[in-house]
């Protein structure tokens, strides 16, 4: 009774054995699986920055070509309508916050500028980092009038400093009220008439462009996990019944059949079959276990023997 109760719960621990074995292959190939996803994942992010970050410094560089080829052209016409105005008043307007005649005589100028598509920008300001006369940081000229002595971001004084000829604005530029993605432009122009510089910044939106490049590779990564789901599924059918029927085999062969012959062997010799005969399986995992039940039982053989001659 012993025997026969035995023979089955081995039967099911091999088989668990087997069952153990196959989940963890297949749990090796869905983490494989997970972080060839998150790899990809990764890559497509760096792809798009990478992209996005080319298509900004070329639009930068045909910006600033563009700009500094129409401010050659106009340099002279800008000098003489410069000059024609009273710097005095644009001096005091500017310490009592009011437009001077040059400033909307500036941004009617510019204001055109923008709506005939100049270079694709969406807005222009001027802006001076300080003088004796204009002790502060400020805008003193845009296309629209309600920018005019706005705040100049200090990201854009940082970029100014840093001598910087453009920066890039995921979170737009709400110092002055712009959404979304932003591209700007920065010009630095020496005065004619002192050693000091004035600065033109050109903000143009790019969340279409943007928009395109994320639509693009977001469609890409969707064709891309598609098939790495695919096929890491398939793989996993595949391995799984490899795995399965090559250990079943292998299993069968190492371990089933010799421990059913040990079992068995056992049985016999526990209804006091003493003259069964033990196959000692030459370089098997259990060739030292069946060595050892083989010499026991022929020394019980042999115990016995002399016992029964004894008597």
């Amino acid at each position: 009774m012993k025997s026969d109760s035995a023979e089955p719960k081995l039967s099911r621990s091999r088989s668990r054995i087997l069952y153990q074995i196959t989940a963890l292959v297949v749990g090796v190939f869905i983490v494989a699986g997970i972080a060839s996803f998150f790899l990809i994942n990764s890559s497509y992010d760096r792809l798009i920055d990478k992209s996005i970050e080319k298509l900004v410094q070329s639009e930068a560089e045909i910006i600033s070509s563009s700009f500094y080829y129409v401010a050659e052209l106009q340099a002279d016409t800008l000098l003489e309508a410069f000059t024609s105005y009273d710097i005095q008043d644009l001096y005091a307007a500017v310490r009592e916050k009011r437009l001077s005649e040059f400033q909307k005589d500036m941004v009617e100028s510019i204001n055109e500028m923008v709506e005939s598509g100049l270079m694709g920008l969406d807005n222009m300001v001027i802006m001076t980092m300080g003088s004796e006369n204009m002790p502060e940081p400020m805008i003193i000229v845009a296309n629209d009038e309600s920018l005019v002595y706005a705040e100049i971001p200090p990201y854009i004084l940082e970029a100014i400093d840093d001598g910087q000829d453009y920066i890039w604005r995921e979170e737009g530029i709400p110092e002055l009220g712009l959404e979304g993605e932003y591209l700007v432009t920065l010009f630095e122009f020496k005065l004619p008439t002192s050693d000091r510089s004035i600065y033109l910044a050109g903000t143009r939106s790019m969340s279409e462009e943007a928009a395109d490049i994320k639509a693009f590779y977001d469609n890409e990564k969707k064709n891309i996990t598609l098939v790495l789901v695919l096929v890491i599924a398939g793989g996993i059918i595949f391995v799984v019944l490899i795995t399965f029927f090559v250990l079943r085999m292998l299993i069968r062969r190492n371990i089933t059949d010799p421990v059913d012959e040990l079992a068995a062997a056992a049985a016999e010799v526990n209804q006091g079959n003493l003259d069964v005969d033990v196959k000692v399986h030459e370089g098997g995992d259990f060739e030292g276990l069946e060595t050892a039940f083989k010499e026991m039982v022929e020394n019980w053989r042999e115990y016995i023997g002399k016992a029964t001659g004894g008597e």
